[in-house]
């Protein structure tokens, strides 16, 4: 990660893996994997964290950045129930293909 700014974390561009225990629907059309270039947030809980870093992501990068470690606890893609709605984040800055799956199904207009 780059810098920090409050509850945000700008970011380089990481290899992300899909976290099916938080995905509340079907993760049918969701890339298991990918890379983005986005904003992370950060002290999300898992459970409603879609996609986060592993111990095989990598920072994708060709310049070591100060800080640039990987960090498990942060994600560019969450999700929750709040009262009756939901609300959704992407933190993606390049409108990567898989963000644009994230976003349909987060909106339930893709159930393959």
């Amino acid at each position: 990660m780059e810098s920090s700014v409050g509850g945000w974390l700008l970011s380089s561009n990481d290899f992300i893996y899909l976290n099916q225990t938080s995905v509340n629907r079907s993760t049918s059309g969701l890339p298991r994997s990918y890379s983005q270039k986005a904003v992370f947030w950060k002290n999300v809980n898992p459970d409603m964290a879609w996609y986060t870093g592993t111990d095989r992501s990598v920072i994708e990068t060709r310049v070591p950045l100060p800080g640039s470690a990987i960090d498990l606890l942060e994600t560019p893609v969450a999700f929750a129930g709040v009262g009756s709605g939901w609300i959704g984040y992407a933190g993606d800055v390049n409108g990567e293909e898989g963000t644009t799956a994230v976003f349909l199904k987060m909106l339930g207009l893709v159930s393959l």
